[in-house]
């Protein structure tokens, strides 16, 4: 893989060459009229070499140019026949040679981890070896037996290798979500429906760091097949660093029905939430004083509080006074600000759940106080294989 992948053009012009004999029978005589060095007279009357037109494939090889030319035309002529690899091949090599080396440059270090050592005993196991006591998984088995499975990426020790097979991890979880979502999780099996669905709880801690586009359709469209996920991360710029897009962020934040959001450190990560939350109206009491003059020269010897039919003072008194008081909204404002998810205490949290209702939470925070005691985990691995055992034999 590593040699084809540094000589993609003599990859090219091999792949072209087995097609090109096993397909068309005109090959050789097509590549040895193509390949017969061929002279025409300039204007000068010099005899000059006439060549191929070099076209997307300048930069190359004549040779890849041949290749290029009887293929293409081949395929033009019998297009029920054409090789989509092959194709693909070509789309590579019409682009920049200086592009192209760039990109493998950085493919094939990730390639070598990836195939080399444990990681490729463990991706890539030959099934074909009796001494391998290692048991094999499948999606099938693990969703049908209810089964946990635990994936540890390590993105600590290597980011570059946790990324690659975390994004190959979640594009196989889509492809199975898609292959229950048309035929059930029993495919296959007598009395099999596509109906038969069972919950899949993910899981995913720091999903930020194994997340690429191929997590957007996975929340996108395996709800139906019963995939429940629960992403967790710090910051809402995290998922935005990662995918190099706040558009496709907001698209996966979105596919999200219920966040829970514990103490932030940053406004941008709170906003999310409070940007979501109804307003509250904020009541304030408006209270307004009038004072007028009585008119009277002489008054009586008693206050009177009586009016006139305009409202004003009898005339009886020195001055008149009145008191009104009314309830007005003074500011509409959230039920939760940023500045209160950011002093939420250890252990509580906001809720919102369907993205509709809003709940306070206080979670118990535990301690190394003397307990009940769960035991040790290879005990708790033998008793599990014990309870898989029987389904083993049975299968």
């Amino acid at each position: 893989m590593k040699a084809n992948i540094e000589d993609l053009e003599g990859l090219f012009n091999r792949y072209g060459k087995f097609l090109m004999k096993r397909d068309n029978p005109n090959y050789v005589e097509e590549y040895e009229q193509l390949n017969k060095p061929k002279y025409r007279e300039n204007a000068k009357g010099e005899l000059v070499e006439e060549k191929l037109k070099m076209g997307a494939m300048k930069g190359r090889d004549y040779k890849t140019v041949i290749t290029d030319k009887i293929t293409t035309d081949f395929y033009e002529r019998n297009p029920r026949l054409i090789n989509a690899n092959f194709e693909g091949l070509r789309t590579t090599m019409k682009n920049d040679s200086q592009y192209i080396g760039k990109l493998t440059a950085s493919l094939i270090p990730l390639l070598t981890k990836l195939t080399t050592g444990k990681i490729a005993s463990l991706l890539s196991p030959n099934y074909e070896d009796l001494a391998d006591t290692r048991r094999t998984f499948s999606w099938d088995k693990i969703i049908q037996r209810r089964g946990i499975f635990y994936a540890g990426f390590s993105s600590m020790q290597d980011e570059v290798v946790a990324e690659a097979v975390g994004n190959q991890f979640f594009a196989d979880l889509v492809a199975k979500a898609g292959e229950i979502n048309n035929y059930g999780v029993n495919k296959g099996m007598p009395g099999a429906s596509s109906k038969d669905i069972i919950p899949i709880y993910l899981h995913c801690d720091e999903f930020q760091s194994l997340m690429g586009d191929e997590f957007i359709p996975l929340l996108n469209r395996s709800g139906s097949a019963g995939v429940r996920i629960t992403a967790y991360t710090q910051t809402r710029a995290d998922i935005e660093a990662k995918l190099g897009d706040a558009a496709k962020a907001n698209v996966v934040l979105g596919n999200f029905n219920n966040v829970f959001m514990l103490r932030v450190a940053d406004s941008y990560t709170a906003e999310y939430l409070t940007e979501q939350v109804r307003s509250a109206d904020l009541l304030a009491i408006d209270v307004t004083t009038a004072v007028s003059d009585g008119g009277a020269i002489t008054p009586k010897s008693t206050f009177s509080s009586e009016e006139d039919d305009s409202g004003k003072p009898s005339g009886d008194g020195f001055f008149g006074t009145r008191t009104q008081a009314a309830v007005k909204v003074e500011a509409h404002e959230p039920i939760i600000s940023p500045e209160t998810i950011m002093s939420l205490p250890k252990g509580q949290a906001f809720a919102f759940i369907n993205r509709a209702e809003v709940k306070k939470l206080r979670f118990p925070i535990l301690t190394d106080n003397t307990g009940e005691d769960v035991g040790k985990m290879e005990v708790l691995r033998k008793q599990l294989r014990k309870r898989i055992a029987p389904v083993d034999r049975a299968a």
